[in-house]
């Protein structure tokens, strides 16, 4: 069954769900469990502000709050990123599982349908009114407590968790998490400290560290409370800034001016798909620069205006910075009469009086990434305790964080045992 259109006539809400199920199927894998629960549970009624037809838009966000300034601080995640991180979590029947960011109570009743009626979904929210209008609509689902604190606490009398699933962009994995999770239990968690938007799946091992599984990509809006951004960025554009690069080791005073310099483009002949070439390319990346200058930038809503440069996403993308020169990552459409799949060749662009030799630098790097390093294992996330000396880590590249220590761990087949 195709979506349902304007020209089809009005159609139930019931139409509508099965509609968009059946197109993120046909677009992406996810559990047939993930998909019976998303087939009953009415989306629009978690979502009453919006139109049913936007409601059940599959890869559209419903905001539900927003600042003074207009920007957001609350939604109900489009359905595609919903389902992608149910079905990372996958918890069993059964299983208890912690929502940090309650949000609608949206993601709760689908983690409540997953559980069934012997497992129990506690959900946490920092914001009061959040909390409250969460604990309206699951006020009849008898497997479901809705809880107002910071969810950076985690939620200790109900631990222990088999699952803990964070619905909103963290820059740490909480030490409150790590020890509210059962050994061989599974966090899903936006990780904002990445030079990407990455939603990371870790298991616990017995050593108590998170080791990912899974990594897809998907942006959040930040953990508020103890949890919340740092402000480590530094703005580059003279007159007013134009873009943010995240990393408080970039010089803004050297980086002020990079964008009145001429950009330096290098086309590097790689082409990659939506996945999982993306995200196995950010993580290589993060292993061979680690944190050297990698960071993620977004555009100011002026430079968003002006078309300041040239993004992979409207939010933003990956950059490396290196004194009063960055560069950035971009791409075009590499077959624009394909279709199927979203392939894309890469290049770097770069401004600043070292864009030359910078440019050419991570030109070389994504080209030796293509011929032959993305043939192998997806790179691994680990997160380890702070405390952990670092002649113990795994790994290419440590972002220390108040609470872990974060690795990224790559494989060669060839040195691989056996």
């Amino acid at each position: 069954m195709d979506a349902p259109t304007a020209d089809a006539g009005p159609v139930s809400a019931e139409e509508l769900r099965t509609a968009m199920v059946e197109r993120l199927r046909k677009s992406m894998l996810f559990s047939d469990r993930v998909a019976t629960a998303m087939l009953k549970v009415p989306r629009h009624a978690y979502v009453p502000e919006a139109e049913p037809t936007t409601a059940y838009n599959p890869f559209e966000a419903v905001v539900t709050k927003r600042s003074a300034e207009g920007a957001a601080l609350s939604s109900a995640s489009a359905p595609w990123v919903v389902a992608r991180m149910l079905h990372q979590a996958l918890p069993a029947p059964g299983a208890r599982v912690l929502e940090v960011g309650a949000g609608t109570g949206y993601n709760a009743a689908l983690l409540a349908e997953l559980v069934g009626p012997s497992g129990a979904v506690t959900t946490v929210d920092h914001a009061p009114e959040t909390a409250d209008r969460a604990r309206r609509v699951l006020a009849d689902r008898g497997n479901i407590t809705v809880v107002h604190g910071d969810g950076a606490y985690g939620y200790a009398p109900h631990a222990p968790y088999d699952v803990i699933t964070v619905t909103a962009g963290a820059y740490d994995v909480h030490r409150a998490w790590a020890e509210q999770l059962v050994p061989g239990g599974r966090i899903v968690v936006p990780l904002q400290c990445l030079p990407w938007h990455m939603t990371v799946a870790f298991e616990r091992g017995d050593d108590s560290v998170l080791r990912s599984v899974d990594a897809s990509t998907a942006g959040f809006i930040p953990l508020s409370g103890i949890g919340a951004p740092t402000g480590d960025s530094v703005c580059v554009g003279i007159e007013e800034p134009l873009l943010r690069l995240h990393d408080e080791k970039a010089d803004g005073t050297l980086l002020k001016d990079a964008l009145e310099r001429p950009p330096v483009q290098r086309w590097t002949g790689a082409v990659v798909e939506d996945e999982p070439g993306w995200n196995h390319l950010y993580l290589w990346l993060m292993a061979e620069i680690g944190d050297q200058g990698l960071c993620k930038f977004n555009l100011t809503p002026r430079g968003q205006e002006e078309k300041a440069v040239r993004v992979p996403m409207g939010w933003g993308g990956l950059a490396v910075h290196r004194g009063g020169s960055f560069a950035y990552l971009t791409n075009r459409n590499a077959a624009p009469d394909t279709t199927t799949g979203s392939p894309f060749e890469l290049a770097f662009i770069a401004h600043g009086p070292e864009s030359e030799e910078l440019a050419d630098r991570l030109a070389a790097l994504i080209r030796r990434w293509n011929d032959g390093p993305r043939s192998h294992p997806r790179p691994r996330i680990e997160a380890h305790p702070a405390d952990t000396p670092y002649e113990q880590l795994a790994g290419h590249v440590v972002l220390d964080r108040p609470d872990h220590r974060i690795t990224i761990v790559t494989t060669n087949p060839a040195e691989s045992p056996g």
